[in-house]
């Protein structure tokens, strides 16, 4: 199975490239290339055409046909995460 990175690479672009082509940084599609991150509706379809590869073969790569949905959603962003662990830590002291 190919990873969303082999597919980035495949079509020679960066991650800051494909970034601003999908509208988003860097940073996100590293997350999205590591499985940290499950990209939102709109970025998957920038994903599908940039990638210039079929929906299917990019959800295959993005491997979440296999998880269970995300309790918080799939469009959580980093950010999002990140004051939650932070809100959590208080919430532990």
């Amino acid at each position: 199975m190919e990873s969303v990175r082999s597919l980035r690479e495949r079509v020679k672009l960066t991650q800051k490239q494909l970034g601003e082509r999908c509208g988003v940084d860097a940073t996100t599609i590293s997350h999205i290339e590591r499985g940290r991150m499950v990209p939102s509706l709109e970025t998957f379809a920038h994903l599908v055409r940039e990638l210039k590869t079929p929906a299917g073969k990019v959800l295959k790569a993005l491997n979440v046909l296999d998880k269970p949905p995300s309790p918080r959603g799939a469009t959580a962003s980093v950010t999002d995460l990140r004051k939650e662990r932070e809100r959590r830590k208080r919430l532990d002291h």
